[in-house]
């Protein structure tokens, strides 16, 4: 168990840590367990016993119903394997797998929540988590050059991957990270690491960071318009720029999977075609369409992707775990249906429904949604960090203590 000393002035210093390391060696394992799982089984006994505001719960009622549907959804399901990759991969023990790992996220905010006792507490952590992520970037950036022999960027474009498993994923979370940067950060410190978390994005050459940071900042100005007129006006332009944008930036893309059959018959053990994203999208969409309601059981993809069914023109796969890679918003979806998204909404409504004339919760339910939306998967941890700081957010103001954060 890990418990942290409120008295301690280091206890701010030790709480962000613990973030950093859960959300940054997302990839990093000690035997079968990730180091950020590992943090978060750690964490349970020390909340067990706390008392949390019911609205904070629903966050564990959403995890634990996207549970049960896929268990019971795994009864009535044809697996089709592609390989033995271990017990905790079985059919059933992987929805229990992935079950802990949602716990895992719920666990670290709820530890967050638990520690962060006031507004100057939560500027404190905060200005340690921007410090930490810049000083990850700092050293992405100086060991770039020596990136092969320390395994930090990969393929031809040596595209800086981190502690994570490709670039995509690690410029998503320094997208994340510099969003919660411009709400709750100022002056010359904003600067820099705002700068710093750029040029790690732009190494990483993450398109979904680049979309994400673009949906958010249009977003964001969005939000401070006051007048309908002038709110029209940008929404009509934002919208005509995004729709011009993303397509040149996603162009690879749009190519491969508008000449699907093509491609594949040309590149038939190309797996960043017939296995991943592109061929992801085509059989999710087929499984999707199967199971509308109920999806087909949390973790299951991976397990029922080789069914002819949903395979169309795409080869089965074989001794190869397969991610749609798609997002937790696409993943709610394939995995526990329309009601999983119902379920999903019906928290979000509970979590923010009182927090109208309180400082930044707008923007909090933007940073929180993006990441999910552009590629995050759902047990990735990080995003779940703004719901812990909406929850602090709304608790201080209830009890009529500063609202206004200066980090």
């Amino acid at each position: 168990m890990i418990s942290i000393n409120h008295n301690s002035k280091f206890s701010m210093l030790l709480l962000a840590t613990i973030i950093v390391i859960a959300t940054q060696l997302t990839d990093v394992k000690l035997g079968p367990i990730k180091i950020g799982e590992l943090i978060g089984i750690c964490l349970i006994p020390s909340i067990i016993s706390y008392k949390f505001h019911k609205r904070f719960l629903a966050i564990f009622f959403f995890i634990t119903m996207l549970f049960i549907l896929g268990i019971i959804k795994s009864f009535f399901t044809d697996f089709y394997p592609a390989g033995d990759f271990g017990i905790l991969k079985y059919p059933f023990v992987i929805s229990i797998s992935r079950y802990v790992e949602y716990l895992t996220c719920f666990s670290i905010i709820a530890f967050m929540v638990k520690h962060i006792t006031s507004i100057k507490k939560l500027n404190e952590c905060l200005g340690y988590f921007f410090l930490f992520n810049a000083f990850f970037s700092i050293l992405f950036i100086f060991f770039y050059p020596l990136g092969e022999q320390f395994n930090i960027y990969y393929g031809t474009t040596h595209r800086l991957q981190g502690f994570y498993n490709e670039g995509g994923p690690l410029g998503l979370y320094y997208a994340f990270t510099a969003m919660l940067c411009a709400i709750f950060s100022f002056g010359k410190r904003r600067i820099f690491y705002m700068g710093i978390y750029g040029i790690t994005i732009y190494l990483a050459q993450s398109k979904a960071a680049t979309i994400a940071l673009l949906s958010f900042f249009l977003i964001s100005y969005f939000i401070k318009l006051k007048n309908k007129l002038y709110k029209t006006i940008f929404l009509t332009i934002a919208t005509i720029l995004f729709i011009s944008v993303t397509p040149i930036i996603i162009s690879n893309y749009i190519e491969d999977i508008a000449n699907i059959r093509v491609s594949i018959a040309s590149r038939p053990t190309d797996l960043n075609l017939v296995a991943g994203r592109i061929s992801g999208l085509f059989i999710s969409s087929n499984m999707i369409k199967e199971n509308p309601f109920f999806g087909i059981g949390i973790g299951n993809y991976s397990l029922t992707r080789n069914n002819p069914i949903y395979l169309d023109v795409f080869p089965p796969l074989v001794d190869i775990w397969d991610l749609p890679g798609l997002g937790g918003i696409h993943g709610i979806l394939l995995d526990s249906g329309i009601i999983g998204l119902l379920i999903y909404g019906l928290m979000i409504h509970i979590l923010f429904r009182k927090s109208k004339n309180i400082n930044h919760l707008s923007y909090l339910k933007v940073i929180f949604l993006l990441p999910f939306i552009f590629g995050a998967q759902l047990h990735f941890h990080y995003p779940w960090i703004a719901l812990g700081i909406a929850e602090i957010l709304i608790l201080k103001h209830a009890f009529k203590l500063e609202s206004r954060i200066q980090a």
